[in-house]
Formats: structure tokens, sequence, C-alpha cells
């Protein structure tokens, strides 16, 4: 349970720096979408905040690699609650 508390809260605390940094500001259901899954890649995510804000990913390249480039930059490539046990 703790792994899977630790994995949200970074999760939720990414989908924030997100929102300051870059101004996807995405709010539920989109948000638990994303922070309840138990692993996600980095390619997942960006496509799931895109999609949040009413935007193609894959018509939106720059903000796509913006944002998958956050993930990667706290998670690496992807991230699971087994890598929180």
């Amino acid at each position: 349970m703790q792994a899977v508390k630790g994995m949200r809260k970074d999760l939720e605390d990414l989908l924030s720096s997100v929102c300051i940094k870059y101004g996807f500001c995405i709010h539920d259901p989109e948000v638990s979408e994303i922070v309840k899954k138990d692993s996600i890649n980095a390619e997942e995510f960006a496509s799931l905040v895109l999609l949040a804000e009413g935007m193609n990913p894959e018509y939106e390249v720059k903000h796509f690699r913006t944002l998958r480039n956050a993930f990667i930059e706290k998670f690496g490539n992807s991230v699971s609650v087994e890598d929180y046990k």
C-alpha cells in the first residue's frame, strides 16, 4: 500500500510541476486516471496529459516532447508500483 501511495504522490507532484512550468493543468477525472495506474511510461503520460487538455498528441509534437522529457527527468522511461517496493 505504501508503494502505491508513494508512486501516486510522485505522479501528482509531476502533474503539479508541469502545470506550473508549462501550463498543462489537468483536473479530475483525468488526474485520477493517470495516478491510479500501476505502471506508466513517458509516452503514455505525455499522451494522457495532452488528451486531457483537448489536444491531439500526434499533432502536438513539441508539447509531447516537453511532457515526455519532464516524466523522464523524474522517473526515467517508465515507473511502476514495483519500483517503490
